[in-house]
Order: structure tokens, then C-alpha cells, then sequence
């Protein structure tokens, strides 16, 4: 009934296999003024029409949130004629980056990504990959850009690879690969402090941890955020048995240059199933976290629950947002924390968004979601990015405040 990211992930891949016109560059964002992406009615009540790359507020290019909104008229950021997965989003000072990847022509894939300052959409680009299939992006900035990670075909294996790129989208280096020559790897994440980066991945049985160097063992789907310090943490969901019904959700922690402790169990939940968890950690070194776990009472339903781990290393007891009365589906968390999700029988429905008190906030009500990413800017702006499914699933950006 809850299936996993991963599991999700590759049903998404067997749909849709429309056909698609590349009208990019790999790598290279002309950064012109006119994105081509249009924004529909202009967000600040202006005229309607007007196009997010053509500056809507004057010459900014901004996408203008009303007041008391969480964020502003969703615009489309992916190919309207290519089947597009899975999206990441990544937030530094003024600037922003969305990835995720597409079908194309032959039916395979590729990552595409945009590039958003100050508002503004910029062009698609395709990262210059030599590998089939590349997939299931994930993004971290930098002080410098930003970091991708993805998975890629390698003969018979499944690789992670790693691509830099610069502030205005530019591929700084080829792509590398982070798993060792002859291993497997899945589902990457990446987290980022500064310049310092972690990456973690699986190969289905034990964790792979990197921090500018060689990867060490630990064990499998994880979820990494980077304190400020340079303290890894490591989220997951695991359990005894062979099925997902004993799943725990778990933390791992480890301090710069020294070894992971052993996991903290964060549900205690003894005999049902948590999934979907997702971390950040604030400027405090305080660690937010957030997951679906089932509902004791009526274990049909899944509910987001978080819990916060202080400074000192005090975990607080999980507790549920507002009766959700429905299934709950992979969350997303920022600092604050903000965490936004949706709801519904399906992994698609309509997006719910909580901050610090329990109550859940609808968001775009007019907006079938699915799979949101979260990002905040170094100024506290939020970013959003979703999946909207169809004939021609799509990828759709918003702003908020």
C-alpha cells in the first residue's frame, strides 16, 4: 500500500513514453533575458499572459507571491512535449535550480534542469552525460553553484554519478562517478554546508557514505543533511523482515572525521510502517525530520509525523500534524521546519504545507502534485517544485515569500 520512493520511481518510468524535440543546449543556459516559459496570468495581478522571462514586475523577472500566501501561481519549467520524473530543487542567495529527468525520443533518459534567479525561469539545459539512462536527480547548492547527483547505466550496473555546475548553469566539469569501479548504486542524495559536500547512496543492502573521498560502508535507502559544523546526519527507513511492515525510522550521526554512532530509532513504533522520511538542519545545528508513518488507530491511513533533535542530542517524541484522515505521501522538510506533502488514496493529490504549529495549510488548490521538493534561499525564500501527472507528466516550479 506504501510503496517505496524507489519502487514508485520506476512504475512512473514504464508510463508515457511521448515523444520529445530537445531545444537546448547540454550544459550551456544562454542566460538571456526571456526564458520562453510562460507564467500564464501575471502574478501580481497585473496583466495576464505575461511571460516569467520577460520580467513580470518591471524587468526582475520575479514571480510575485500575494501577501499571507505560501507561494505564488505555479509555471511550468519542464519540455510540454516530453514526459518529465522525479524533480529536485536547490536554493542558494538569489539563486535556484530545478532537475529532473525526461523521456526522449528513443525512450530512454536524460537530466534536464533550469536554472531560476531572482524569480526568473531560465532555458532548459541537458547535462552532457555519456552514460544511458541517467535519472532520479538530486540537487544541494553550493557557494559556488550547485551539485547533482543521479543514477546512470553502466554495462549491467546501476552507478551514481556526480556533475558541478556554476551559478549561471554551466557545466564546470564532466560528470564523474561516485561508486567504485564494478559496485552498484541507488537512489543518491547529496547535502550541502558551503563548499563542503556528503553524499550518500545504496546499493539495495548496505549505505555508501563520501565526503570528498572515497566511499565508506554503512547499510540502505538513505536520506543526508550536512549541519553547518560539518556533522553528517544520515536519515532512513529500516527494519527486521523481509516486508516493510516493521519499518523504523532511523538517524545516523556522525562528526567531521569521526565515525557513525549507532542509530537512533525516531518512531518507536513497534510493528508498523514508516517511510518517506526526509531531514534539514538548521542554522542552530537543531535537525528537523519528517516521515509517514501509519496510523495507529487505523492503520489504512499514513500520517506525517515529525520529530526535532536539539543541539545537545535530545530527540523529541514524534508527533502528527493535524488529522490527516487520508494517506500521506512522501514529505518534504526545510529549515523552520516547513514541511509540505500530499494527500489522497493515490501518490497524486492536492499539496498540504505545516510550519511550526500542527495545522496544515492547502497549497496551489487547483494543483494535482506529486513527489514536491522544498528548497529556502540563504534569504529564507521558499521554492517549490512538483510533479504534475498526465498523458505528459510535467514538472511544474513555484515561489513563495
Amino acid at each position: 500500500m506504501f510503496g517505496r520512493t524507489v519502487t514508485h520511481a520506476a512504475v512512473l518510468l514504464a508510463v508515457g513514453c511521448g515523444a520529445s524535440t530537445l531545444r537546448r543546449s547540454a550544459g550551456a543556459p544562454d542566460g538571456g533575458p526571456d526564458a520562453g516559459v510562460d507564467a500564464g496570468p501575471d502574478l501580481d495581478g497585473g496583466d495576464a499572459g505575461a511571460d516569467a522571462g520577460s520580467g513580470v514586475d518591471g524587468g526582475t523577472c520575479r514571480l510575485f507571491v500575494d501577501a499571507g500566501s505560501p507561494f505564488g501561481m505555479d509555471v511550468m519549467v519542464s519540455d510540454p512535449a516530453s514526459p518529465s520524473f522525479a524533480p529536485t530543487i536547490a536554493a542558494g542567495q538569489d539563486t535556484a535550480i530545478v532537475a529532473f529527468h525526461e523521456l526522449t525520443d528513443g525512450g530512454d533518459t536524460q537530466i534536464a534542469y533550469s536554472v531560476i534567479v531572482d524569480g526568473c525561469v531560465g532555458p532548459l539545459s541537458v547535462v552532457p552525460e555519456s552514460l544511458r539512462g541517467p535519472k532520479l536527480p538530486q540537487a544541494a547548492a553550493t557557494s559556488n553553484g550547485f551539485t547533482l547527483v543521479y543514477e546512470a547505466t553502466q554495462g549491467a550496473l546501476t552507478v551514481v554519478r556526480r556533475v558541478d555546475l556554476g551559478l549561471d548553469g554551466s557545466v564546470l566539469e564532466p560528470p564523474t562517478t561516485l561508486t567504485t569501479a564494478g559496485a552498484s548504486g541507488e537512489e543518491p542524495h547529496v547535502a550541502a554546508a558551503g563548499d563542503d559536500l556528503a553524499f550518500a547512496w545504496t546499493d539495495g543492502q548496505a549505505f555508501f557514505f563520501a565526503r570528498s573521498g572515497p566511499s565508506e560502508t554503512l547499510a540502505a535507502f538513505p536520506r543526508i543533511a550536512l549541519g553547518s559544523d560539518g556533522t553528517t546526519f544520515i536519515g532512513y527507513c529500516d527494519g527486521s523482515g523481509g516486508d516493510e511492515s516493521g519499518w523504523d525510522a532511523l538517524l545516523l550521526i556522525r562528526p567531521p572525521g569521526g565515525a557513525f554512532a549507532a542509530p537512533v530509532d525516531l518512531s518507536n513504533d513497534p510493528g508498523l510502517f514508516d517511510d518517506g522520511l526526509a531531514l534539514a538542519v538548521e542554522p542552530t545545528g537543531v535537525v528537523d525530520i519528517a516521515w509517514v508513518a501509519q496510523d495507529s488507530q487505523d492503520v489504512n491511513d499514513a500520517d506525517v509525523v515529525h520529530v526535532s533533535r536539539d543541539a545537545t542530542g535530545m530527540v523529541s517524541a514524534p508527533i502528527a500534524y493535524a488529522s490527516q484522515g487520508s494517506q500521506a505521501w512522501l514529505p518534504a522538510v526545510v529549515p523552520g521546519p516547513l514541511v509540505i506533502w500530499t494527500l489522497g488514496s493515490a501518490p497524486w493529490g492536492p499539496l498540504y504545507l505545516a510550519g511550526g504549529s500542527l495545522s496544515l495549510s492547502p497549497v496551489l488548490p487547483a494543483a494535482t502534485a506529486e513527489m514536491p521538493a522544498l528548497a529556502l534561499d540563504s534569504v529564507g525564500g521558499r521554492h517549490l517544485v512538483f510533479q504534475v501527472p498526465g498523458t505528459v507528466e510535467q514538472i511544474h516550479y513555484a515561489r513563495g515569500p
